[in-house]
């Protein structure tokens, strides 16, 4: 019998892949709306904001894996801010 844990799982998973989807939808719908109404000069005007956002929701992803996937890493990341460029 499945746990809790892995309901609760489950419905995150379904909620944030639904958000992302919907996300990436948004930019493709301003892109192809803008592209169709003004050209390609403006289709970066009109999708910024989302593609900023669908863009940092994906590299939060790839974080959070390798977070899970690869736990030393999460080392890296508590030492990153303390390093000076």
């Amino acid at each position: 019998m499945a746990g809790v844990g892995s309901a609760v799982r489950r419905l995150y998973l379904s909620v944030y892949n639904w958000v992302v989807f919907v996300g990436w939808a948004q930019v493709l719908y301003y892109a192809v709306t803008a592209l169709l109404d003004g050209g390609h000069e403006g289709v970066y005007a009109a999708v910024e904001r989302p593609l900023q956002l669908a863009q940092t929701a994906a590299v939060m992803e790839v974080c959070f894996s390798s977070l899970i996937f690869f736990p030393p890493l999460s080392h890296l990341f508590e030492l990153t801010p303390s390093f000076k460029l």
